[in-house]
């Protein structure tokens, strides 16, 4: 029985930066919990427990470094990349201001500068 829903994407080739696809399928499934975390600090931030603390401070860094590494990878589109990787929205919904290849050679910018600050390379 085929499932209908399922959508079949093409996994993204890092070779150029040395990672390899199951990294960065770990770097895109780390992306794509962006609004999981978002919520959930969200509702940590409603509490004043002591215990939620360490689970705050870390999920305010993942937040941090998604958007960072988008920043860096070019500050002019940053948001379309961020909605892409988030999201989910290609490129072609995403009414960006470059070509479909800038685009994507940005989206593979932005997957190295999250590697290096997830690995903690400068």
């Amino acid at each position: 029985m085929e499932n209908s829903n399922l959508i079949r994407k093409r996994d993204f080739n890092l070779s150029e930066y040395n990672i390899s696809l199951y990294e960065y399928r770990e770097l895109e499934y780390f992306c794509l919990q962006y609004r999981e975390k978002k919520q959930r600090l969200g509702q940590i931030s409603l509490t004043n427990i002591e215990h939620y603390k360490g689970e705050k401070v870390n999920l305010e860094n993942d937040l941090k470094m998604i958007d960072l590494a988008a920043y860096k990878a070019d500050s002019y589109i940053y948001n379309a990349i961020l909605k892409n990787v988030i999201d989910g929205i290609s490129y072609e919904y995403l009414n960006v201001k470059c070509g479909r290849q800038q685009f994507y050679k940005l989206r593979r910018l932005f997957f190295f500068n999250l590697y290096k600050m997830r690995k903690h390379i400068d």
